[in-house]
């Protein structure tokens, strides 16, 4: 099975223009805790963003997405995948049984008001030509 690099670009909010390279299979966390794999600052601006807000499980050749208990929930193309309760707990059993959703070239996932592109870099294509299209793609905004 051929191998792929995941990409997370930051397309609005907070970041606009980081992108994350993923290369290898691992579960990766997002959110403001100094802890995170993909760490969120804790800006104002990012109030909305838990400090463990979802996770990113990266294989080979695809990637899924999970929210992690946050209280203002992840969105994947603008559908709500998840979030807890007002009246839960941030250490509710939720984080545990969390329903996982596979993402694809293109799809887009919102955490408060950042918006993560995923894009799939088969391993044959260059980095630095995404990287590129990435940026093109920012100064048209």
């Amino acid at each position: 099975m051929p191998s792929s690099t995941i990409i997370l670009s930051i397309i609005q909010g907070l970041g606009t223009g980081n992108v994350y390279l993923f290369k290898e299979p691992a579960h990766y966390v997002l959110g403001r805790a100094p802890d995170c794999d993909i760490r969120l600052s804790s800006d104002p601006a990012n109030v909305k963003i838990s400090r463990y807000h979802c996770k990113f499980i990266v294989d080979p050749t695809h990637v899924r997405v999970t929210d992690l208990g946050s209280l203002n929930g992840t969105f994947v193309n603008g559908k709500l995948i998840g979030k807890r309760a007002s009246h839960e707990a941030s250490d509710t059993p939720l984080r545990m049984k969390a329903e996982e959703h596979d993402l694809h070239d293109g799809d887009e996932v919102r955490v408060g008001s950042t918006v993560f592109r995923v894009g799939m870099l088969a391993e044959n294509e260059k980095v630095e030509q995404i990287q590129h299209q990435i940026e093109l793609t920012y100064s048209a905004h």
